[in-house]
């Protein structure tokens, strides 16, 4: 256990270190932070990769019209233009985070 508590630590560190210099990179470049691409998809910085001597992202590739949670959760009638001509903005909502260990797989 010992050995998996340095290697965690290791691991964490170098996140660290590669997060910064994505940072850096990216302050130098002029290039976002996040946002959203062409395609709709949400992006943000995940760090630097030297191998490549370029930034690398996160990309959440399921809020798209054809790769959408919205259509897995079924919720197409709470957005713009849907077939009930309401629109859901989150707006005054507290959301619960689940943290207590892994979910039902049925869910």
């Amino acid at each position: 256990m010992k050995k998996l508590f340095e290697l965690s630590k290791e691991f964490d560190l170098d996140y660290i270190k590669e997060f910064n210099l994505g940072l850096e990179y990216i302050k130098k470049y002029n290039l976002p932070f996040d946002g959203i691409d062409s395609d709709s998809s949400y992006f943000s910085l995940k760090g630097y990769d030297s191998s490549i001597n370029d930034v690398l992202y996160y990309k959440i590739l399921n809020n798209t019209e054809t790769l959408s949670s919205i259509q897995t959760a079924r919720v197409q009638n709470l957005h713009n233009g849907n077939a009930i001509n309401r629109t859901v903005l989150g707006e005054n909502m507290i959301l619960g985070i689940w943290d207590g260990g892994q979910p039902l797989a049925d869910h």
